[in-house]
């Protein structure tokens, strides 16, 4: 039975994790790799050293011994010893990053300056709550929030065991370990982020958590907005306010997203017809879901089958 109040592992829980690609980075000067974006969440663990992350567009992030920056949907980034060290791209260095492989790359050269831990942990895109794509491109955390929580330490001092000690069943058991360290360090980062992303708020909030597990567990429910009030225990006019302010769209639009979502996961993975598609994530017709599609992502849901699939993101 879930929990209603742990809107986070509703969140999580259609990612379908599948497996963790490990590598152990030895680094020496004028390290730095450049990697584009991934359909895996990418995670690196910085054990000894420091180094900077770049991301285009956004400010420079610093990471020191012991920080965790997360990647929840595998963004393109530079990760380097400094800004002005010149990077190889991932696919040149590790060109085969399959789940269950795991590889020590060393990277610069001159004396030794840090290791770095580094994991991609596969899931289903398909499975994205529209909330989940709201997540900044990069959360960090730093070494004292990971002290101050006696889980994910413990979690991360498990990691480097099994790591330096391997032996039977320790692919397994990374990627366990992975997924943990995924999950605590997203929920370290966003219960600590100031200002609070809308994803934060969402899911600090209580009344919204509710509303936002009952979207995305009964997307095909005819929801009408006072019922949705109702599950928040708001009136209408509140809850309408609240949401918006919050999710940062009506509960109309996050609702039909979370079903374009889910009808686009079955178009890609089954051999269901347009109609069956449509009544089962809540529209009457194969039209209205056409029609949606359209609205939203300026393509038809048939060109999501076959070779076109990559022209809706």
């Amino acid at each position: 039975m879930w929990d209603q109040g742990d809107s986070l592992s509703h969140l999580l829980r259609p990612l379908r994790l599948r497996g963790a690609y490990v590598s152990d980075w030895r680094l020496r000067q004028g390290w730095g790799v450049r990697g584009e974006r991934e359909p895996r969440a990418l995670l690196h663990y910085m054990l000894q050293g420091s180094g900077v992350v770049r991301i285009t567009g956004e400010p420079i992030r610093y990471l020191s011994a012991g920080d965790l920056a997360i990647f929840p949907r595998g963004a393109s980034h530079t990760i380097a010893e400094d800004v002005n060290a010149v990077p190889r791209t991932i696919d040149e260095l590790l060109p085969d990053r399959e789940p269950g492989g795991a590889d020590v790359l060393n990277l610069g050269r001159g004396r030794m300056v840090g290791r770095m831990v580094c994991a991609g942990l596969d899931y289903a895109p398909q499975g994205e709550y529209p909330l989940y794509r709201t997540l900044p491109n990069v959360l960090i955390a730093r070494s004292d929030q990971i002290q101050a929580d006696p889980t994910m330490a413990h979690t991360l001092a498990g990691l480097m065991s099994e790591l330096d000690e391997q032996g039977s069943g320790t692919h397994a058991v990374l990627l366990r370990i992975f997924e943990m360290v995924f999950v605590l360090g997203l929920r370290s980062t966003l219960q600590a982020m100031d200002p609070p992303a809308p994803i934060s708020r969402a899911l600090a909030h209580p009344s919204i958590g509710r509303v936002l597990i009952a979207m995305y567990e009964d997307y095909a429910r005819p929801w009408s907005i006072p019922e949705l009030a109702a599950i928040a225990q708001m009136s209408r006019s509140a809850f309408a306010i609240v949401f918006k302010d919050i999710v940062g769209e009506t509960p109309a639009r996050h609702l039909r997203l979370r079903r374009l979502a889910e009808a686009r996961r079955l178009i890609e993975t089954t051999s269901l017809s347009q109609e069956a598609i449509a009544h089962r994530v809540g529209y009457r017709s194969a039209v209205g879901l056409h029609i949606a599609f359209r609205q939203t992502y300026d393509a038809s849901p048939g060109s999501l089958r076959g070779d076109s699939a990559a022209q809706v993101s």
